[in-house]
């Protein structure tokens, strides 16, 4: 994970100086699994500087300042990450005196805490780079990264609200088929009885009892239910033809 920030440099003003200039570094820190890289840019200079530092430097200087390591880890992360400083901290980057070799830095990123007292946190050895415009391309390339992620994480709430609507219509269209088919079975029921009822007023036997038969004996049997229901019936039929 990488930060794009700017810091306030801590500065003495000299007697030369006609107006107080605040100077700024402008210091791009990515995070790896076990380091710390940061490229940085002093606005008093001009000058671009790298340097790293692997996070077992971090534990041992929380070893050393008598500091769980964990909280002291994320203190110093939110100092280097957060725009114009975390507020009780100080940053500077100081030039080496003397002439550099390949084993001494040209400058040395340094991180105080003042609370009360100062307490230097960390100090990070730094080389100067030809390259003046890697904090630039890493500014644009976040802001890219920023860019895609919200319109991602915009259809992503899209998606979700859609997904949501789906369902939400699904269940009302099978509350509403439910309903209807209880309906039709109703309506069904209902036809049903009163088509029953009119076969029994007209004096009939109900077509679910109807069997087509030509022997003889099926015929013998049909007209004596029909001698035997006109005599059940006979009462209603009469009072109909009066």
């Amino acid at each position: 994970m990488s930060f794009i920030v700017k810091l306030l440099e801590r500065t003495q003003l000299t007697h030369s100086q006609v107006e107080d200039v605040k100077p700024f570094i402008y210091a791009h820190s990515k995070w790896l699994d076990d380091e710390l890289e940061l490229d940085i840019v002093l606005t008093s200079s001009n000058l671009p500087y790298r340097g790293s530092l692997k996070f077992s430097d971090i534990r041992t200087a929380a070893d050393e300042l008598d500091q769980p390591y964990e909280q002291f880890f994320e203190e110093c992360k939110k100092a280097l990450t957060t725009n114009m400083g975390l507020t009780g901290f100080d940053y500077e980057v100081s030039s080496s005196d003397s002439q550099t070799t390949s084993t001494t830095p040209e400058a040395v990123f340094k991180l105080f805490k003042c609370s009360g007292y100062e307490t230097l946190y960390l100090d990070i050895p730094l080389r100067k780079v030809s390259n003046c415009f890697s904090l630039l391309d890493a500014a644009i390339e976040q802001t890219s990264d920023s860019s895609s992620s919200s319109v991602l994480g915009k259809d992503s709430q899209i998606l979700v609200e859609y997904e949501k609507f789906i369902e939400e219509t699904k269940s009302r269209e099978a509350k509403m088929l439910k309903k209807f088919l209880l309906l039709i079975n109703e309506k069904k029921a209902k036809i049903e009885e009163l088509e029953l009822k009119l076969e029994k007023t007209r004096g009939r036997r109900p077509t679910a009892e109807k069997e087509d038969s030509d022997t003889d004996e099926e015929l013998e049997q049909v007209e004596r239910d029909d001698r035997e229901e006109e005599d059940i019936y006979s009462g209603p039929t009469q009072a109909m033809n009066v």
